[in-house]
């Protein structure tokens, strides 16, 4: 009796160890076990090998300079609950219901091709990554990447799209209140900082303080916090992007009509929390008045003149 109870204890200790050592599946996922896969049917090729990707990693599904059509494509999400919802618009058939989770969007055999793709997340998983997509379009190449069932490709000028890229972003992932991360420690010394805390002077005239780019104004704030936190010589040194659908934090923004730059601090779904220096000669740091519209830049609820360019510094 005395060694049955010994081996019982033995064995729920080692289980105790086990259950220590190994996290529970299903509860938390990280980037590195999260992840997106799809395949697709090329013209001429039929079905093409399965990719797969983790978060922050891109799948490419098709050709480019090839001069092939994308017939069909699906997609399915892993390592955290929920899914994934596109739909295509299809040569000769228009929008098609939208597809799930591995269902095939699109045809085959019919020779058709897709013009126009959306594709967004469902469930737990859309609480913690964004969907990014751009699409490869006969006669334009590369379109600019966007987000969240915003369209990429064209309709009503029959160019077919030949091939997609697709990733998954963590969100609010490097957002200011992240207080562990390098980047949040940066920001918040850098908006503690006399010189550019929120409503610290800042004329239309002002030099940058730390960067040796050549500009002035809000121009000037922009390439100081690139400076301060990134380490960057210039508010474009960043990767470009072209839609206000790619912005997130750490991202300087540029936008035309009165030509004005911002500082996304953090993005959280929609809403911007944002730095500006010269919003009537002063630094405005301010959470919500920015927020991200089928693709454009409103404040507090009005379109933003017009989005230009931003750049990615993370």
């Amino acid at each position: 009796m005395k060694k049955f109870a010994k081996k019982i204890i033995s064995i729920i200790c080692t289980l105790s160890i086990i259950m220590t050592l190994s996290p529970m599946t299903g509860i938390t996922a990280n980037a590195a076990t999260v992840k997106i896969t799809g395949g697709c049917h090329v013209q001429n090729y039929g079905d093409r090998p399965i990719v797969s990707a983790s978060a922050g990693n891109i799948i490419t599904l098709g050709t480019t300079g090839k001069g092939l059509r994308l017939e069909s494509f699906w997609l399915t999400v892993s390592g955290m609950s929920g899914g994934i919802t596109y739909q295509s618009h299809v040569q000769n058939i228009g929008d098609q219901s939208a597809r799930s989770n591995g269902n095939r969007s699109g045809t085959t055999g019919q020779s058709l091709r897709i013009e126009q793709i959306r594709i967004k997340l469902t469930g737990a998983i859309a609480n913690h990554y964004q969907i990014q997509y751009r699409s490869h379009v006969e006669n334009l190449g590369w379109q600019p990447w966007v987000a969240d069932y915003q369209p990429s490709g064209t309709t009503g000028r029959s160019l077919r799209i030949e091939c997609i890229e697709v990733r998954l972003v963590a969100k609010n992932t490097n957002n200011i209140n992240n207080g562990g991360s390098s980047y949040s420690q940066k920001v918040n010394s850098f908006l503690n900082d006399s010189r550019f805390r929120n409503g610290a002077s800042w004329a239309a005239s002002k030099r940058p303080v730390l960067s040796g780019y050549s500009c002035s104004g809000c121009c000037a704030y922009a390439a100081d916090f690139v400076k301060y936190v990134f380490g960057k010589s210039s508010p474009r040194s960043g990767s470009a992007f072209y839609s206000a659908s790619a912005i997130r934090a750490g991202d300087i923004i540029q936008v035309t009509g009165s030509q004005h730059w911002l500082v996304v601090l953090e993005r959280s779904g929609n809403t911007l929390k944002t730095a500006e220096g010269n919003w009537g000669g002063r630094v405005v740091v301010s959470n919500g008045t920015y927020t991200v519209k089928n693709g454009q830049l409103y404040r507090n609820g009005s379109k933003f003149r017009t989005f230009s360019v931003g750049y990615h510094y993370q």
